[in-house]
């Protein structure tokens, strides 16, 4: 090979090797902004809960204040997940009717549980989360039937979400106990 062509081979590769740096710049750019506006995201929503968040004196007036229906799109989450339950609508659907509260209904339900549909179970509760966050939903009213531990997994899913509330069956009927707040 003569000095011309070599010259000529390396000044090629020198400008492929540049465009493929400007493209990797770029692209490295790119990702540093998308994870800029993530964290920024999720630093904005923290800051926000943590305005919202109440010292322990005023929890009970929280708890009064929350009871109800307080914005404009309610939807009530009926989870049952018991073998000698199989739906929890009916009851639900009967104290919803004495409080005067409209909304429509959301239901899971489950014959029993077992460790195994953990999964599956985690999985659709996400599909249930994001159905009601696309229908545009802006307080979840929620009744639960079963083990304490699928509720703490319900608990943690809809953590620093929309505006939860929970309600406990109590004697044949149900009440309202509290939001899911931070506190």
């Amino acid at each position: 090979m003569d000095s011309t062509a070599v010259g000529f081979l390396e000044t090629e590769t020198f400008r492929f090797l540049g465009g493929v740096d400007t493209i990797g710049s770029v692209l490295t750019l790119l990702f540093s902004l998308a994870t800029l506006l993530i964290v920024a995201y999720r630093e904005y929503r923290w800051r926000k809960a943590a305005k919202l968040a109440i010292a322990e004196g005023d929890f009970d007036e929280k708890i009064n204040q929350l009871a109800g229906i307080t914005s404009s799109k309610p939807v009530a989450l009926c989870l049952s997940f018991t073998s000698q339950t199989f739906s929890i609508k009916k009851e639900v659907n009967k104290y919803l009717i004495a409080e005067e509260m409209k909304m429509p209904i959301v239901e899971l339900n489950r014959n029993g549980i077992r460790t195994d549909e953990l999964g599956s179970i985690n999985q659709e509760l996400r599909r249930i989360r994001h159905k009601i966050a696309f229908d545009g939903y802006t307080e979840v009213h929620l009744f639960l039937s079963g083990p304490v531990a699928v509720g703490l997994l319900v608990g943690a899913l809809l953590d620093n979400w929309k505006l939860v509330k929970v309600y406990h069956y109590n004697q044949g009927t149900y009440e309202y106990w509290y939001p899911l707040i931070k506190n």
